[in-house]
This record gives C-alpha cells, structure tokens and sequence, in this order.
C-alpha cells in the first residue's frame, strides 16, 4: 500500500497570512461586484420611481 504524505507549512504565521490574503482577494472581487450590481440598480430605479 502506498504511504500519503504531506508538508505542513513551516510556521502558522505563514498560513495565517496566506489565508488572509486570499480571504482579501475574494472580499475585494464581491465588493467590486456588489459596486458594478449597485450602480446599474441606481439607474434603473431612478425610472421606476414609486
């Protein structure tokens, strides 16, 4: 039977960082969406005004 291994990171600070950075990365991509979803609302709001 074949052994499986794996590597863990060298230190936890390193992974805390990774993981931060990417949690950044994806917070940054659903800001800039929900902006780009909001701003075209806006206008199509403003015509169906109640």
């Amino acid at each position: 039977m074949g052994r499986y291994s794996y590597s863990q990171p060298s230190s936890s600070e390193e992974y805390d960082i990774d993981i931060t950075s990417l949690l950044q990365a994806e917070a940054d991509l659903y800001a800039d969406e929900a902006d780009r979803r909001a701003s075209g609302r806006a206008s199509e709001d403003e015509n169906a005004t109640v």
